[in-house]
């Protein structure tokens, strides 16, 4: 089977897009995958085989709609939000909409927002329209506004944070958004193990998600903690060497603190606003870095919001 090319939004990108509004929304389409047909003469590829028990007759079933974990999967349900808004555009000529539905998925996930109530409130009635013309329901609403939750389908349990998801791994430090107060919050479950291999070292520090580089002064300590194992030479299931082991025991415990941080999520900025992005960067003879912060002028006041990070290693050939 085909992949199809890779239709997936950058999760970065969408997150510093949606930074700029005021009010922020999200949303997620209900079953996505399952309210997509397939054609009828390609379901015959998607064949099952299922009986209640082991006295019945097997019996033969076609898929008829996506199927969750087919390499096309991903590229079939994106493509077909991208047809919808091409297919729907001169139905709503005089609305974002349809652009909104092509540049802000993260596959089922709508993440947007606007400048002010009454553009959000008819972004949020224009979505829900245009996803109904396709099939679609758009539900689990969650805004910083609670106007923008009095007629949708809001989220009974968890209605105060938003998971950002994290493709093809489950993530033992999550990165979330908190409606209520609009911050964005991390949560660690790191478990801090008694042993430690080369490979068990790889995977937790594999394990932790942050699309923002928010977390670079300590994500690079562990990078910088590996690479010395990896100088080492060691075999991947070989335990590390204590002085190492005691080092990610001293990190893993500061990442477990950092439940305690938040991160604005609006960057302060408004329609009209002159955007002012400050770059710094530094380097060392073990790493090098970026970070970006925004600062918006006005006549009796200013504001500055950390926007995003960045860091790499230098590499082993490189160092003397």
């Amino acid at each position: 089977m085909f992949r199809g090319p890779n239709l997936q939004q950058d999760l970065q990108s969408l997150i510093l897009k949606w930074r700029q509004y005021k009010y922020a929304f999200t949303a997620d389409i209900e079953k996505m995958f399952r309210q997509i047909w397939i054609n009828r003469e390609d379901q015959n590829l998607q064949m099952i085989l299922w009986r209640d028990n082991p006295n019945k007759k097997l019996i033969e079933y076609h898929l008829a709609t996506i199927s969750y974990g087919t390499k096309a999967a991903p590229f079939l349900a994106m493509m077909t939000l991208k047809r919808l808004a091409h297919d729907e555009r001169l139905n709503f000529q005089d609305s974002s909409a349809p652009s909104v539905l092509e540049e802000s998925f993260y596959m089922d996930d709508l993440i947007h927002g606007a400048h002010s109530i009454q553009a959000a409130t008819q972004l949020q009635t224009d979505m829900i329209k245009l996803l109904k013309a396709g099939g679609f329901h758009l539900r689990k609403w969650k805004s910083n506004s609670p106007e923008l939750l009095e007629h949708v389908n809001i989220t009974v349990q968890h209605q105060d944070l938003f998971d950002f998801k994290q493709v093809e791994s489950t993530k033992a430090l999550g990165l979330g958004w908190d409606p209520q107060n609009d911050h964005f919050i991390f949560e660690s479950k790191l478990l801090t193990k008694s042993k430690l291999t080369k490979r068990s070292l790889l995977s937790e520090i594999s394990k932790i998600f942050d699309p923002l580089g928010w977390l670079s002064p300590l994500t690079t300590k562990l990078k910088i903690l590996f690479q010395d194992v990896w100088r080492a030479n060691l075999e991947w299931d070989a335990l590390v060497p204590q002085h190492i082991y005691e080092e990610w025991y001293k990190i893993s415990q500061d990442i477990s603190m950092i439940s305690q941080f938040r991160v604005p999520r609006w960057l302060q900025t408004q329609e009209d606003d002159i955007v002012e992005l400050h770059g710094f960067c530094d380097s060392s003879t073990k790493a090098y870095s970026c970070v970006v912060f925004c600062k918006i002028n006005r006549c009796n006041s200013s504001s500055v919001v950390l926007v995003a990070g960045k860091t790499k290693l230098v590499p082993l050939s490189k160092k003397c």
